[in-house]
């Protein structure tokens, strides 16, 4: 029949004819005419032309002119012909497709039905009614969700199946079908026969499958599909290595530009992930990682895939974080999360999924860098993700445990015990949602159990525990099983068993927690981040044990596994810090064993950097260097204080008269931050010779990490982003410089490149004259003397001295400042209430004398200094104290008691006194460049004599106009900046084309944060983290006429965390500077004789300005002045 039979068909239904031609007019009549077989003929071959039409042109009309032709052959055709009706079957599916009628689909699953009754199992065709039927059951299933729709879809395409043999071409796709009905109904039935059963017909259909076939790829994805679900379950590697292989191979037969080859590489990733995260395989994460980004890259943006991406690839950089270790990556990651939440609106359905993962972002940020923004912001989030999520969806579990464990974070922290409790209830919730067969029930177990754990701790019930070490054994038992190790249950099981061993006095506990230590540690590789967690806890077991049992063999096996953990390379920096300093202090008690101590101070000394971490803000690092209570009474040690590391292993060197190795533990171990800095501006010459592309990127990398660039901010709102973004480029800067620096260590020559200094050359900064490191410990006290003309160091015993005495002394000193009014964190000191009491005078001189006796005179006795000295003539000294000694004035210790007056009794009759915080800072390169002509040189005076929050100071104004008068003299270029004019910015700017720079100013020492502290001037201060940020090639000398310019604080006596020391590290050669409040009225007398002295020359000398301050102070001595009032000034540096 041709198109112009069909349009004259149409005209004849309708009651319409256009046709004239006879023979057409007889054939259609034909059609009305009943029971004839040209009629069934016709209507056939009607009914194949409307289809024929329908599958062209996808007209509605003709697929309905189709279904009621085969109506029609139904209803003429006599019983016995089941083919007639599957047709009809088939056309109303495709209807249904379209409109989704339910009579349609009752319909077509009534003539299915009918058809496969009629039908013999014989008969080639039936598989194929059966089949059909299964697509009708499964789309009223659809439409109505009534399960028993479901099974009766499987069984019909497993009666399908049957009927077909393994070669018959129809099989793997009949095994494909019936793989994603099982599937469909494990996801709501949660059966886990029918997903085992999905995944082995899902097998089944792939092997029969040809591999140049076109469907190979839809069938790899839907048994993907099956095994990520029961991968979800049950994590069984088994399934983890299929999931992996079968996705890789969809990916591979999916050509690039294919609609389903972004679902595809999906796939692949999420099974690295998988593989990743269950067997710790990192290359496998790598890859993942890397596939992800080439996705996010290829994702044009506003594409509704996006935010899923960028969340994906967050969670991936994320799990590699707390994996490895690598720092970036998490704050990579919370950028893509925050990325993510930006392209989606509070009721976007993956809202509260984004949330959840930023909330496991920040809480793993919390971690590492302890910033409570990030730790209050995580429990916001998780807080928002549950409020977002239907009561019985089924991520709200997930949601609820993330917000109980970071509660319970939150209460460890804070202390409040409305957390934990709320912790406890999130908890308890989300196991509430989760059925009993499900694997996610094993992490909020643990979870909860700990939380029962530490609510014990506080309330002490004993049920809390036992129900805590139940939770965590069901936990744990699965996994063991499966050798599998999370080291968070375990750790966390172990310190439940422990305190119920407290509690009860249980030795099993003990017996189970070792056990359970020991399989954790077979199962758990070298390198891996959290295996030093396992081995603390192991050591802690061995250590109960053997108090309880008295068994030294678990004392020796305690100390064998802290010395790995002590060792190991990878682990929280603060948890390996803490295993080298109790190994340092258990070897301290055995003096039989002096290398395994050496070794225990070489490796915690490594670990300094690390602690107080480059990539750090510079308060942050001097934060992880304060000391701070453990807790670990077990241990033998309940605070862990970095500074007293160096001492105390220098004093285990000279005890076995490894001087040299002394001195290059006192340098590693002081001022850590300080040296961090310098290093950032060392000089790569050498380097720049033979890998030019090396050593302009160090120095790239270098000047960013010296001067981290402030974010521009234009929005209020988006201060808070800008920060962050800032604060993580400083860290990734950091990973990529430390990365950068063990690839220079790789090339020939700079193997020992900004490594710690060995002694050969330290030694040199003793150059000048002899340079004295005065070490006090808990042991003994001594003095290390390096000396121009020696290349060995000359060792002087203080016995007469103890690190307890320095301690008193320091004591002391800060009382009888804080009475006189000496110590204002301000005040430069005009007019003062002192408060009534001893003279501080002859409290002072005590101090001085005990100084004398018990560590000046030794030493310049050792060093015989000739007698009487010639007093224009006095020789140079520079004094590196530390621990209190670094608090107390070394260079004017003496007897000054009118009895005993006479030539001889102090410092300064002997030498000239300089101090240096660092052996480095004597050695620094950038001491030695070139001394300025008087034509060159620039002289800068500020003065601020009222200054924002402190009192008025009326001798500033005098003091600038007598360093002026001093300059003038010398026709020597000064430039005085005061009031007004002496702003920060101002400061800074000058600072950087003078030479020397004098302040006249009040100054303000921060105990809490250091780098803070700073200058006072007109608009604000000028903090000390602003000055080390510059570079100023000129500088020579800083006069800082403040107060309390050169005292740091005690919690950090090794960093020399004062302005002394940060100007000297911001390039000055020396500086002048204050131990304590200064006068208002001292001050002036100082300069003036200081720069009479020092700009006399031909050329302005900044080598004689220590000369020039002994000479101002004897003078301000001679007067009559108090101690309080010229004691206080020093020189430090060159």
């Amino acid at each position: 029949m041709s198109r112009t039979d069909f349009w004259a068909y149409l005209d004849l239904i309708s009651g319409r004819t256009t046709s004239n031609n006879p023979e057409r007019l007889n054939a259609l009549r034909l059609l009305l005419e009943p029971d004839t077989e040209k009629r069934v003929a016709l209507l056939n071959h009607l009914c194949s032309l409307f289809w024929q039409f329908y599958q062209n042109y996808q007209w509605t009309l003709s697929l309905n002119m189709a279904i009621s032709l085969q109506e029609e052959i139904v209803k003429v055709t006599p019983p016995g012909h089941p083919e007639n009706s599957t047709h009809l079957g088939y056309f109303l599916l495709k209807r249904i497709e379209l409109l989704g009628d339910m009579a349609d689909i009752d319909r077509s699953i009534s003539l299915y039905e009918h058809a496969v009754k009629l039908t013999s199992d014989h008969n080639p065709l039936k598989y194929v009614y059966q089949f059909n039927l299964s697509l009708a059951l499964y789309a009223r299933f659809e439409h109505l969700g009534d399960i028993a729709d479901l099974n009766k879809s499987i069984l019909a395409r497993e009666d399908a199946a049957r009927l077909t043999i393994h070669d018959h071409p129809e099989t793997s796709g009949i095994l494909a079908g019936l793989s994603v009905l099982l599937r469909c109904r494990f996801e709501k039935l949660g059966d886990n026969a029918d997903i085992d059963k999905s995944i082995l017909v899902g097998e089944n259909a792939v092997q029969l499958t040809p591999h140049d076939h076109p469907d190979r790829a839809v069938r790899l994805t839907n048994l993907y599909l099956s095994l990520r679900r029961r991968v979800h379950r049950l994590k069984q590697i088994a399934d983890i290595n299929k999931l992996t292989s079968v996705s890789e191979a969809a990916v591979q037969l999916t050509p690039d530009g294919h609609p389903d080859k972004f679902d595809r590489l999906n796939n692949q990733i999420f099974a690295l992930l998988c593989r990743f995260m269950r067997l710790n395989d990192v290359a496998a994460m790598d890859m993942s990682i890397t596939l992800l980004k080439d996705v996010v890259r290829l994702t044009p943006d506003g594409h509704p895939r996006q935010p899923m991406t960028l969340c994906n690839l967050g969670n991936f950089l994320l799990y590699r974080a707390i994996d490895v270790g690598n720092i970036p990556d998490i704050d990579q990651s919370i950028s893509c999360f925050r990325k993510a939440l930006r392209f989606t609106s509070d009721d976007h359905p993956d809202k509260p999924v984004f949330l959840h993962r930023l909330g496991n972002g920040l809480r793993a940020r919390f971690a590492y860098f302890e910033g409570f923004t990030d730790f209050n912001e995580s429990v916001s989030v998780y807080e928002k993700a549950v409020r977002l999520t239907p009561e019985h969806h089924r991520l709200m579990s997930a949601h609820l445990s993330s917000l109980g464990a970071s509660l319970a974070d939150r209460y460890s922290r804070l202390g409040d015990v409305a957390d934990l409790e709320r912790s406890i209830s999130s908890f308890e919730e989300a196991l509430r949602l989760l059925p009993d067969n499900d694997l996610g029930k094993c992490k909020i177990l643990a979870e909860l159990g700990y939380s029962l754990q530490r609510r014990h701790e506080v309330l002490g019930n004993i049920a809390d525990l036992d129900k805590s070490i139940s939770m965590l054994e069901q936990t744990i038992q699965p996994l063991r099983e499966e050798g599998v190790v999370v080291t968070e249950y375990w750790t966390s099981l172990s310190r439940s068993l422990l305190s119920r061993m407290y509690a009860s006095g249980e030795i099993a506990d003990i017996h189970k927690s070792i056990s359970m230590h020991q399989d954790a540690l077979k199962l758990t590789p070298d390198g891996h981040y959290y295996k030093t967690l396992l081995l603390t806890g192991l050591v802690e077991s061995f250590l109960l044990r053997y108090r309880a049992l008295g068994n030294s063999a678990d004392l020796f096996l305690a100390r064998q596994q802290l010395c790995v953990a002590a060792r190991s390379t990878t682990g929280p920096p603060l948890l390996r810090f803490t295993c080298a300093c109790v190994w340092v202090q258990w070897q301290s008690a055995l003096p039989f064993d002096r290398p395994s101590l050496l070794e225990a101070c070489s490796v915690a000394l490594t670990l300094l950097p690390q602690l107080a971490w480059l990539g750090l803000p510079l308060h942050k690092r001097h934060h992880k260097l304060i000391p701070r209570s453990l807790g670990m009474n077990e241990w033998g040690l309940e605070t862990i204080h970095a500074g007293n590391l160096a001492r105390n292993a220098a004093s285990a060197a000279i005890e076995i008269r490894y001087f040299e190795t002394a001195i290059e533990w006192l340098e590693q171990g002081r001022s850590v931050v300080w040296s961090q800095l310098l290093k950032l501006c060392t000089q790569v010459d050498e380097l720049r010779e033979i890998q030019p592309e090396l050593a302009a990127r160090y120095v790239q990398l270098s000047n960013e990490l010296q001067r981290p660039r402030t974010p521009h901010l234009t929005l209020e709102v988006d201060a808070k982003d800008c920060l962050e973004e800032a604060a993580q480029r400083h860290r990734r800067v950091a990973s990529e410089w430390e990365a950068l620096v063990e690839k220079i260590r790789g090339i020939q020559g700079f193997e020992r490149f900004l490594l710690p200094q060995a002694y050969s050359q330290l030694k040199h900064a003793a150059h000048s004259g002899p340079v004295v490191i005065l070490n006090a410990s808990a042991a003994r006290c001594d003095a290390l003397v390096m000396l121009p003309d020696l290349d060995d160091p000359l060792h002087i015993p203080l016995p007469a001295l103890t690190e307890s005495d320095a301690q008193e002394l320091h004591s002391q000193l800060n009382t009888l400042l804080c009475e006189a009014g000496r110590q204002a964190s301000w005040e430069r000191a005009c007019r003062r209430n002192e408060l009534p009491g001893p003279d501080p005078n002859s409290l002072l001189k005590y101090i001085l004398a005990q100084l004398w006796r018990n560590v000046v005179k030794p030493v310049l006795d050792s060093l015989a200094f000739p007698s009487p000295p010639d007093p224009s003539n006095l020789p140079r000294i520079w004094w590196c104290p530390n621990g209190p000694l670094a608090f107390l004035p070394i260079h004017a210790a003496g007897i000054y008691d009118e009895s005993e007056s006479e030539a001889g009794n102090c410092v300064s009759d002997f030498v000239i006194s300089s101090y240096t915080p660092t052996l480095s800072a004597l050695i620094d390169e950038r001491q030695h460049g070139h001394t300025p002509s008087p034509d060159d040189f620039k002289l800068l005076i500020v003065a601020q004599s009222n200054a924002p929050g402190g009192a008025p100071l009326s001798g500033t104004q005098g003091e600038m106009d007598l360093i002026q008068k001093h300059a003038k003299s010398q026709a020597i270029a000064s430039h005085p900046l005061k009031g007004t004019e002496a702003t920060a910015e101002s400061v800074l700017r000058h600072m950087q084309q003078s030479n020397w720079v004098h302040f006249a100013c009040h100054g303000v020492q921060e105990r809490e944060t250091p780098t803070d502290s700073g200058l006072l001037l007109a608009d604000g201060r000028l903090k000390l983290s602003a000055i080390i940020e510059q570079s100023l090639p000129n500088a020579e000398l800083a006069f800082l006429s403040a107060c309390q310019t050169a005292t740091g604080t005690a919690d950090l006596s090794e960093e020399s965390v004062h302005l002394a020391a940060g100007i000297l590290l911001a390039g000055y050669r020396g500086v002048v500077a204050t131990m304590w409040s200064i006068g208002d009225e001292d001050a002036p007398r100082i300069a003036d004789d200081f720069y009479a002295h020092v700009l006399a020359g031909e050329r302005p000398d900044h080598t004689q300005a220590a000369f020039a301050l002994h000479q101002a102070v004897q003078r301000l001595r001679s007067d009559g002045a108090s101690f309080l009032s010229w004691v206080p000034y020093i020189h430090v540096g060159v």
